[in-house]
């Protein structure tokens, strides 16, 4: 008896592979535009720590600094944008388009010990870039890692 490790979604991606590849040869002049998260995923973000800082980099662009938006509640870090379809050619006349446009969201859960009023954004070629400092008694502590204890407990 072979055995296969069952894979939920794996219909669903074989069904999608067989529709992608059917409506170009069913209809090779029509554009079938695809949700903009099955070409790029989420929205690209970096968190690292610079100093006393926690630094959240979100990637959008394209996207004017007035159509980003960026709320902090409850330790969750939202980012929001919205980019305009900017039309140089008639939508039946394109061959392949991957350039995206609409609304875009992406939720960060930050750790916690960060002083999120004194929070700041800046928006610069593309990139949103939120730096929150770490709250003053907020330290970070190393654990010492007492490897007897793991061993023993091996039977």
């Amino acid at each position: 008896m072979l055995l296969k490790r069952w894979e939920p979604f794996g219909d669903i991606r074989r069904a999608e592979s067989d529709l992608d590849r059917f409506w170009p040869r069913a209809f090779p002049r029509t554009y079938f535009r695809r949700p903009v998260a099955s070409y790029f995923g989420p929205v690209a973000v970096d968190v690292y720590e610079e100093g006393d800082n926690l630094v959240v980099r979100a990637t959008l662009p394209g996207v004017k600094p007035e159509d980003v938006d960026a709320s902090i509640m409850d330790n969750t870090l939202t980012i929001e944008a919205k980019s305009a379809l900017e039309e140089e050619a008639k939508e039946n006349e394109y061959l392949h388009r991957e350039h995206r446009f609409g609304k875009f969201r992406r939720v960060v859960r930050l750790p916690k010990g960060l002083n999120t009023d004194e929070a700041e954004a800046a928006y610069e070629n593309g990139v949103l870039t939120v730096r929150v400092p770490r709250e003053k008694d907020a330290k970070k502590r190393s654990l010492e890692i007492n490897v007897n204890a793991l061993e023993g407990s091996k039977s």
